[in-house]
């Protein structure tokens, strides 16, 4: 386990960041004493995380795929009218 003294953690967060990144625990310490722990998060925690918020209708996980035919829809409203524009400035070229 590393140790870092608050002061020096503030100076070079990224270099303890790395650490943390490869695996490494560091104790935060102020005048000597411990305040906090800086630890990798594990995968199996965010998860519970993501599981939770799915749980409470906040998050909605995708399956990866798109269906066949969402790129053969056709826009309408507002949506059609600014990607005509954009598609007709294309083709005169400005």
């Amino acid at each position: 386990m590393k140790h870092a003294q608050v002061s020096d953690l503030r100076k070079q967060l990224n270099h303890y960041l790395r650490l943390v990144h490869r695996g490494e625990t560091v104790m935060v310490l102020n005048r000597s004493t411990p305040v906090a722990e800086l630890h990798p998060v594990s995968p199996q925690r965010a998860t519970d995380k993501f599981d939770t918020l799915e749980k409470k209708g906040i998050l909605h996980r995708g399956t990866g795929r798109l269906p066949a035919s969402f790129l053969k829809k056709s826009l309408h409203g507002k949506s059609a009218k600014v990607l005509r524009a954009l598609i007709d400035e294309r083709e005169k070229g400005r």
